[in-house]
């Protein structure tokens, strides 16, 4: 039995590699004998670090080889289906989603948030693919919405939830050996930023707020690159601006040991969703900045943290939102674990469906 991934994988994105830990985990647990194939960016690192076949994403010719002795083909998770930074996106996971609906055995849209699709011929394309798969299985409740909009009918939906809830954060033991190694001191409190670049003007006061905030609760600021090709850069830009109570991580980790890391912060302040479900994951107060419905998705589900509007940000929403969030953890801690034990279930039950495809 071969089993066939396709994602954004490969290209160092933190969030995504903990999708790809976390799925082919569960694959692996569930059917023991059957070879797991990735398409992926860099295949001889995710060969090694997943003990995966990997073949380059970008090449036909393996592609289809793959995809022609395939039992079962998988596209997710993520939000691979949107067009929101650019429509060749979009039409790269269709083009591959045809292929496994002409090649493979059986084909499921596999844990994705999905949208917004804006191109009404990528809308039309999509919506013809989509019916046409054997399941589909989402991330959260507004991307099942979107999906019914376009008119997708036929297959089954699922609403899951992401991959890396399955995800375990590493032991105690090795956190506080990054912690050492990053130079961040276990007793000061610590806000981590988990930022991006992204459009608009919100900088200056994103980082004045992180100013502020810093220096009331005499806090570091840890700022996290969740995909360092393109975060490192801004990160120690802002690191350099805020002076020294700020501390950028350096190394290269594993999802696992940035989960941990993660949870030994006291809140999160995060552009990038997957720091925000690390964070979620391990008991962290969340604060959100909405630059995408997935944000708002993901903290309206869990019911605890703050989602504040990257278009109408101001120095003092912020500072006060991480001020009440460092007020209020101890008492957020246990109902976002709650919350997380809820989505791990989520999450474990579209892992389920989808393996039933193929040995029910």
């Amino acid at each position: 039995m071969r089993i066939v991934l396709s994602g954004y994988y490969g290209f160092g994105n933190t969030g995504d590699e903990a999708i790809l830990s976390a799925t082919v985990r569960e694959l692996r647990s569930r059917l023991p004998g059957a070879e797991v194939m990735v398409l992926s960016a860099d295949p001889q690192r995710t060969a090694r670090e997943y003990g995966v076949r990997a073949i380059p994403r970008a090449h036909p010719m393996s592609l289809l080889k793959a995809l022609a002795r395939c039992t079962l083909f998988l596209s997710g998770g993520g939000t691979l289906l949107q067009d929101a930074t650019s429509w060749w996106s979009p039409l790269y996971y269709l083009g591959v989603l045809a292929g496994g609906l002409a090649l493979a055995e059986r084909t499921a849209i596999y844990a994705q948030g999905f949208g917004p699709l804006r191109t009404r011929a990528i809308r039309v394309l999509a919506r013809w693919l989509l019916d046409r798969v054997d399941l589909i299985t989402l991330r959260d409740e507004d991307s099942r919405v979107a999906i019914q909009e376009l008119g997708v009918r036929r297959p089954g939906i699922y609403v899951g939830a992401d991959p890396a809830f399955l995800l375990d954060p590493v032991h105690p033991g090795r956190v506080e050996e990054i912690l050492a190694s990053e130079a961040i001191d276990p007793i000061r409190p610590r806000i981590m930023v988990a930022a991006r670049p992204w459009g608009g003007n919100f900088l200056p006061g994103f980082l004045e707020g992180l100013r502020e905030a810093s220096n009331r609760l005499d806090a570091l600021v840890v700022f996290l690159p969740m995909h360092r090709a393109y975060d490192l850069s801004l990160a120690e830009e802002l690191a350099a601006a805020i002076g020294p109570r700020a501390r950028v991580i350096r190394g290269i980790y594993r999802p696992e040991e940035v989960m941990g890391l993660v949870g030994a912060m006291d809140v999160l302040v995060g552009l990038r969703l997957h720091g925000l479900i690390f964070a979620v994951a391990t008991g962290v107060v969340p604060i959100g900045l909405s630059y995408d419905p997935k944000v708002v998705s993901l903290l309206r589900e869990v019911g605890e943290g703050y989602s504040l509007s990257l278009a109408r940000l101001t120095p003092q929403g912020l500072s006060q939102s991480i001020e009440q969030a460092w007020a209020n953890r101890e008492g957020s801690r246990e109902r976002l674990r709650e919350a997380a034990l809820q989505l791990r279930e989520r999450a474990r039950k579209a892992i389920e469906l989808t393996v039933n495809l193929v040995h029910p």
